[in-house]
Order: structure tokens, then sequence, then C-alpha cells
């Protein structure tokens, strides 16, 4: 059975030629996505449902794990004010933050462990 020669300019043609044809749209599960208006809003709502949660879920650990959500609100708190004066830090608020909340799952993590 005789085979072909590898014909590259074949290929090219057939590529564009289906590139052409595909219809460029983005897929209609992101038609429904929409970034909040305020995004502070936003993370307020998102810190409240989260404090609900964490002690709702540890019952028991309420006093050892306040401090860690008191922290995680007041960091998102100067985030808050540091983005509304435009404030150099920022960048620094922001990443306290992300070190607060990385605190706080450390700590439900470990009291997750100690129920099993």
């Amino acid at each position: 059975m005789a085979r072909e020669p590898f014909d590259l300019q074949k290929i090219r043609r057939n590529w564009e030629r289906s590139a052409a044809s595909l219809p460029v749209r983005s897929p209609d599960r992101l038609a429904g996505v929409q970034a909040p208006l305020d995004p502070y809003l936003a993370g307020e709502q998102l810190l409240t449902r989260l404090r609900r949660e964490v002690l709702e879920t540890f019952p028991e650990q309420q006093r050892a794990l306040a401090p860690f959500v008191v922290r995680a609100e007041a960091c998102f708190e100067k985030l808050r004010q540091a983005a509304q004066t435009g404030a150099p830090e920022l960048v620094e608020s922001r990443q306290e933050l992300v070190a607060a909340l990385i605190d706080l799952e450390d700590i439900c993590e470990a009291f997750l462990g100690m129920r099993r």
C-alpha cells in the first residue's frame, strides 16, 4: 500500500478553512457572569457569610476562632480604607488580608482534624 507524501501546504489550507468556518464567540456559560458593582460590598457579604459558617461549623471552638475572624475582618476594612484613599499600602493590605484568611483556613483544618 503506497502512502501519500506529507504535504504541509495541504494541512495549512485545511486548518485555515476550518478556522475561518468556526464562529468566534464566548461560551454561553460566561454570558450570565457579571462582576459585582462594588467589590467591597461583595467582600463584606462574603466575610459575613464566612463568619456565620465558621462559627456554626465549630460551635465548641468559637472562642478560639473569633480572633481569627476578627483579624480577617479588620484586614478587609484596612484594605477597603486603603482603596478608598488611594494609599500606597494597598498591596500590603491585600497581602495582610490573604495571610489572615490563610491562618483562619489553617485553624479550621486543624479543628476538622480533631473531629476525626
